[in-house]
């Protein structure tokens, strides 16, 4: 029997050294032949988007790549409004610091240093710096030989001026219940009886009513129109040459004229002749002063004094006009201080 031995050889399959990368260290190497492996760390401040571990083939090559550690960035956290930041360095563990500029304050929830950390992140977000507003207080002195005006230009806001119960007239009534600042009344009569003047009372600001107050006479109980005049005097009276045209001079019309229209109001009218009456309006947002109706009179005038149209919030005090001027002088004072108190950084907040 023929026996044949056979020898078996066997090979070592190795893969050589991988080597280091830069910037990293070997952690753990249990060989360098089929089936080992070799695990690297980057060093600190240092870090790898590789995979950090290696595996001997069988072919006698190792798995991937040699890794690469970088420098570990935190990129730049920027510099706030209205401030300042010291640092370029944005590497791992180096620090930056911020400070505002003068007259802003930094935000007290947020920290004034940033660290860049391992992960690539800074520890918090870069400070706020927030608007100071600083007052200047000496300018209450100023305020001082004003300060009794003070309770009178209140007064002007506060209290509404009304005027009296206007005056009355005997066989005769008032027209209107509006007595406050403004507002205007007229007069009516009593059957039987007419006004001797047509007239319109308003209230001013002084508590008083303008205007001139009426009487109610008692009407004719016959009254002849002018053409039935003219005929009686042209048939009853002798010489009928001369007297008609004495009697038609004597009832030519009477003519008033134009009574104008205030500025930012309208008119409306009957004509301008005798007992003719004319209207006067005024924009919403005004009121009149004046007579709002006036009568042509017998004398070729007009009845009631000339309206204008006048802002509603105008104010005259109780105590006289020249409040007004007190009222605004004392406005553009505080206005202006106000605005001259504030430094260059009031109202101004800043924004990430």
């Amino acid at each position: 029997m023929l026996s044949l031995s056979f020898s078996l050889l066997f090979a070592v399959i190795s893969c050589g050294n991988p080597g280091t990368p830069r910037n990293a260290q070997i952690l753990i190497h249990d060989g360098l032949t089929f089936s080992r492996s070799i695990t690297y760390a980057c060093r600190e401040g240092y870090y790898s988007t590789g995979l950090l571990t290696r595996h001997c083939t069988v072919n006698g090559t190792w798995t991937g790549n040699m890794p690469e550690c970088s420098v570990i960035n935190c990129g730049d956290p920027g510099v706030p409004s209205n401030g300042v930041r010291f640092g370029n360095d944005f590497t791992y563990n180096h620090t930056v610091n911020f400070q505002c500029s003068p007259g802003f304050t930094m935000d007290a929830d947020r920290a004034s240093s940033l660290i860049c950390t391992k992960d690539r992140t800074w520890n918090g977000t870069k400070p706020l710096c927030k608007g100071r507003v600083t007052w200047n207080y000496g300018w209450v002195t100023e305020l001082v030989p004003i300060l009794p005006l003070i309770p009178l230009m209140l007064l002007c806001f506060l209290v509404a001026i009304v005027c009296g119960p206007p005056p009355t007239i005997p066989n005769g009534q008032v027209v209107g219940t509006d007595f406050t600042w403004g507002s205007s009344i007229s007069y009516s009569c009593n059957q039987g009886y007419q006004l001797s003047l047509p007239t319109v009372l308003t209230c001013q600001g002084n508590g008083n009513w303008s205007g001139e107050k009426p009487q109610c006479f008692r009407k004719w109980h016959h009254c002849v129109s002018s053409e039935e005049y003219l005929f009686k005097i042209q048939h009853t009276l002798v010489g009928h040459t001369i007297l008609p045209s004495l009697a038609l001079f004597i009832y030519t019309a009477v003519f008033c004229g134009d009574p104008g229209m205030p500025a930012q109001g309208r008119r409306e009218d009957s004509g301008f002749t005798y007992l003719s009456s004319v209207s006067f309006f005024c924009d919403p947002s005004l009121i009149l002063v004046g007579s709002a109706r006036r009568y042509c009179q017998y004398d070729g005038t007009w009845s009631g004094t000339q309206p204008s149209c006048i802002g509603k919030y105008v104010c005259f005090s109780i105590y006289g006009d020249l409040s007004l001027l007190y009222m605004l002088y004392f406005a553009v004072m505080i206005w202006g201080w106000a605005i001259l108190s504030y430094n260059r950084t009031y109202c101004i907040c800043a924004h990430v």
